[in-house]
């Protein structure tokens, strides 16, 4: 299977004058739900579709909770999740506290069976669409 990239144009944050240079970027596909994803796993097991639904619900509720008690989530083959957090930086060990904290985020490291398939992708540049035309010029 091939991933669509596309070429992306970013400035340098540390030297705003330098020209743009443009970075290979993934063109995502289509969102699949979670409806579509217990579907797909309906068909392929012996579970009902709201089966396989009420499970994958009932699976973020608990992940959702324990998040939120300071627990990881180790979910096996697929990958785990963590809190990790951005916080302002101080000379002191004894300085560390809450008001540091700029903000939360989740962190997801993929299982094995994930990182060995993005080692076997193979890449194809998306077809480039045409900027508009510029009013102006088109009438000078």
């Amino acid at each position: 299977m091939s991933v669509l990239i596309k070429p992306v144009p970013r400035k340098n944050p540390q030297d705003q004058t330098a020209p743009a240079k443009y970075y290979a970027h993934v063109v995502n596909g289509e969102k699949v739900s979670i409806d579509q994803l217990a579907r797909f796993v309906a068909k392929t097991s012996t579970m009902s579709r709201a089966d396989c639904y009420g499970v994958m619900v009932a699976m973020v509720e608990a992940a959702v909770e324990e998040l939120l008690r300071g627990n990881a989530i180790d979910l096996g083959f697929l990958g785990s999740f963590r809190i990790v957090v951005n916080s302002e930086g101080v000379e002191t060990e004894s300085e560390v506290n809450e008001s540091l904290i700029k903000r939360a985020k989740l962190h997801f490291t993929p299982a094995k069976d994930f990182k060995d398939a993005l080692k076997v992708l193979t890449y194809h540049r998306a077809a480039s669409i045409s900027p508009p035309e510029d009013n102006q010029a088109a009438t000078s």
